[in-house]
This record gives structure tokens, sequence and C-alpha cells, in this order.
């Protein structure tokens, strides 16, 4: 996807710095107020902590859903202990980038 995104946006960026035209920014961020290094930053931060939830032996993150904008990561899901609430919590206020951090988890037993 990143890619395909780099493919279209290139050409429209050339487009816009050669014809000297403004609003480039909405153009390639859509209803996004973010900028796209923040878009991406985002992404990253969101990767990462994925990586780590997936490499982790309790929390797996199958169920866990993470969202982040402008640095600020929510996770929302389930897990199967309390303990495991605060343990994804630590895991992403570790991350490089991460500001803030709203734990929506819940617990369900299995």
């Amino acid at each position: 996807m990143l890619n395909m995104c780099r493919f279209i946006i290139q050409p429209v960026v050339l487009y816009f710095n050669a014809t000297g035209r403004h609003g480039c920014r909405r153009l390639l961020c859509g209803a996004d107020e973010r900028s796209f290094g923040s878009i991406i930053d985002d992404g990253a931060i969101t990767s990462s902590l994925k990586t780590r939830m997936v490499a982790d032996k309790y929390l797996g993150a199958l169920d866990i859903n993470i969202d982040t904008y402008q640095g600020r990561v929510t996770l929302t899901g389930h897990v199967s202990k309390s303990g495991y609430i605060q343990r994804a919590s630590r895991l992403a206020n570790s991350i490089t980038g991460v500001r803030s951090v709203r734990n929506r988890l819940i617990v369900i037993k299995d």
C-alpha cells in the first residue's frame, strides 16, 4: 500500500511544485488534517507497537486494535487477564514518539 501511495503521490507533488500551486497538503492527505510526515510517524508507532505485542508471550496482540493519531495511541479490544491491560499500556508507552496512551481494553475470560 505504501509503495502504491508513493507511486501516486510523487507525480502529484512534482506537479504542484512545478506549477507553484498551493494546497498540496490537503490533496495528499484528503480529509486528514495531519501532515504526510505525521501520518508516516503514526504508522511507524502503530507498526512498532503491534510488532512488540505480537512478540510478547502474554499479549499476542491478535485481539488488540491500535490506533495512533499525532502520537496518541488508543488501544481497543480484549485480553484474558486484567494484568494484561497494564502490560499493554506500559508497552505502548515504551515506543519512541508516543505522547499518550488511551487504554480501552476489556477483560474477557476464555
